[in-house]
């Protein structure tokens, strides 16, 4: 969400043009500038990076406090600050002390313009084969789901097998997920020429919660022999059907959402391939290409059946082996819009921000 969606709260502004730092407080459409003071010299200078930080405190009077580099610049006090002291979104109260209940770090243009959101639909040099949101694309009775739709150009619509998953609405981050039970839910597309993948090799990428396991390899995502799954004691791996990576600590009992990726490296010479929770790599890939190059997708099993009990908020399903940079995006993009950014790397370059399209 940008700024102008915000309303019963307080914004700091800084107007480089004009060079001052504003204090205001937003209820509704209704905008008051408590204060405006002089941006200091020395955070004008095009180029330099400088720390940001807005407080805000009290109760009968709120304070205000806007510091650039640590040295505080505006200091103001708000006596009118009952709607934000009700419960409602923005300032709250509890104890005594006035709290930021919601805010939105937001990026912006050099035109002061808010920016797009980058999506997989942006990737360059790879193709983007299978695309599904469990917020999109779900054709349903009631909560029963009978098909799920490819949200690429490429329609690799899948269908139910077995009996049918169910949509969990608002499930995370409020998002809805689908939910599979691990004994015969499961979804298949099939006969679908952009799926075959050992020619180019695969990137695949997931936010998932594991609950309980009816196999010794319930699968979250399996393309030909290339598989995302998960051991019933060790963890998450990836295989090609022959060969696997070793197993990540197991991180999904607790029934947490991650965020899990693969990518492969075929030719065993790029170094980029691995297993990655989260952003983080905690296996590499010391094999190949698998060898069936047919073009069948499973989600929620595979061919033999091992059923995944658990629910799926996304898939993306990238023909070809990301690069870093790639690999990086598609991480940004999903930690950022089901809220696992806190668990990624901190030198992950979208740790703090979702990417955006770059003009």
């Amino acid at each position: 969400d940008s700024p102008e969606k915000s309303y019963n709260c307080y914004l700091g502004q800084l107007d480089v043009e004009n060079k001052k730092v504003k204090i205001v407080r937003r209820n509704k459409n209704s905008e008051t500038t408590l204060l405006s003071a002089d941006m200091p010299n020395s955070a004008i200078s095009r180029g330099t990076k400088h720390t940001l930080e807005f407080r805000c405190y009290g109760t009968a009077q709120t304070t205000l406090q806007l510091l650039i580099d640590n040295a505080l610049v505006a200091n103001v006090g708000d006596t009118s600050s009952s709607k934000h002291l009700q419960g409602l979104s923005g300032i709250q109260v509890r104890n005594g002390t006035a709290y930021c209940d919601t805010f939105t770090v937001s990026q912006y243009t050099e035109t002061g313009a808010t920016p797009n959101s980058w999506t997989p639909n942006q990737i360059t040099g790879l193709t983007l084969s299978a695309w599904y949101i469990g917020n999109e694309g779900i054709t349903s009775t009631g909560n029963t789901i009978t098909g799920w739709s490819d949200q690429s150009v490429n329609t690799n619509d899948l269908t139910t097998g077995g009996t049918q998953p169910q949509l969990v609405s608002n499930a995370v981050n409020n998002y809805n997920v689908v939910q599979l039970d691990g004994v015969d839910d499961f979804f298949v597309a099939t006969n679908h020429s952009s799926l075959a993948m050992n020619t180019d090799g695969v990137s695949v990428f997931s936010i998932v919660s594991t609950k309980t396991f009816a196999s010794d390899a319930g699968i979250v995502v399996k393309n030909a022999t290339y598989a995302l799954e998960v051991n019933n004691t060790l963890g998450y791996e990836f295989t090609n059907g022959t060969d696997k990576t070793s197993p990540s600590s197991f991180v999904g009992l607790t029934e947490t959402y991650h965020l899990v990726g693969a990518v492969t490296d075929k030719d065993n010479d790029t170094g980029l391939g691995g297993l990655f929770i989260d952003g983080l790599s905690v296996a590499g890939i010391t094999f190949g290409a698998g060898v069936d190059n047919s073009n069948e997708l499973f989600v929620g099993k595979n061919s033999t059946p091992n059923f995944f009990s658990g629910n799926i908020a996304e898939v993306v399903l990238i023909k070809g082996e990301c690069s870093l940079d790639q690999r990086q995006l598609v991480e940004g993009y999903l930690a950022h819009k089901y809220a696992t950014a806190s668990l990624l790397p901190s030198d992950h370059p979208y740790k703090n921000y979702a990417p955006i399209i770059q003009s």
